[in-house]
């Protein structure tokens, strides 16, 4: 999704997370997340990481 994000293809980014969101089991237990030291705003300073 941030590929398609960063590619300026929002739309196509929002349909898959809303698929993702779908797809996902309601009873599954969801992950956490930290944000940590946003610096300057610039996407291409953040790491990206998914936990499955």
């Amino acid at each position: 999704m941030a590929e398609k994000v960063f590619a300026g293809r929002e739309e196509e980014a929002a349909q898959l997370l809303q698929a993702n969101l779908d797809a996902a089991d309601p009873h599954q237990q969801v992950g956490e997340v930290y944000l940590v030291g946003g610096g300057p705003g610039d996407p291409e300073l953040l790491t990206l990481r998914l936990c499955v």
